[in-house]
């Protein structure tokens, strides 16, 4: 393994990249690399079934990802994990016994609104997508076309880094303004 700043390249035989991910490149006969972000992604899922949320994990690892997953079930266990917990996306089923998703979004819209949000569910239907994206979802797959989740999960997290950078570069442009301000008022007049 090859460091280089904050990434890490891994070279492997492989026959091809990951479909529809942009974390592998095609080099030439049967090579390939992988870039993969040395901090893993923490992902927290809503999530009924252990089997379907391992397959979330493998679908991300298989991608490049390094991933620390934490499973709840329960509005509860939800809300303690994101009210103890630093996470970078939020995986949510839709359908489960006693909680749903869209409860999921919305308590996750309250207590980390900068979290993004991805519906993975068997069933969702064009209305409950259509209602989730208009909550506040940042993105759903549909349990039979997980071959979304990686680009859906590479958008959302890049959109997410994107928004903290511009409000890093909109405080530091803030504070630059009330420099000059404070400089400008601190002068002397000229005449």
């Amino acid at each position: 393994m090859q460091a280089i700043g904050e990434l890490s390249i891994f070279w492997a035989v492989v026959n091809e990249p990951p479909p529809g991910s942009i974390q592998a490149a095609r080099l030439g006969g049967n090579a390939a690399w992988f870039v993969s972000n040395l901090e893993p992604i923490s992902i927290l899922q809503l999530e009924d079934s252990e089997l379907d949320a391992q397959f979330n994990v493998a679908c991300l690892e298989r991608a490049g990802f390094v991933v620390e997953s934490k499973r709840v079930q329960q509005r509860v266990e939800f809300e303690a994990a994101l009210a103890g917990e630093s996470f970078d996306l939020i995986l949510a089923d839709f359908k489960m016994p006693g909680f749903d998703g869209l409860e999921g979004l919305a308590i996750a819209r309250q207590k980390a609104p900068n979290i993004p949000f991805i519906i993975v569910s068997g069933q969702l239907g064009e209305e409950n997508a259509i209602d989730s994206l208009h909550n506040g979802a940042t993105d759903y797959v549909l349990k039979m076309r997980m071959e979304r989740l990686v680009p859906a999960v590479e958008r959302a997290l890049s959109e997410a880094r994107e928004r903290v950078e511009r409000r890093h570069v909109e405080s530091a442009l803030a504070e630059t303004e009330n420099r000059f301000l404070h400089m400008a008022d601190s002068a002397p007049v000229m005449i």
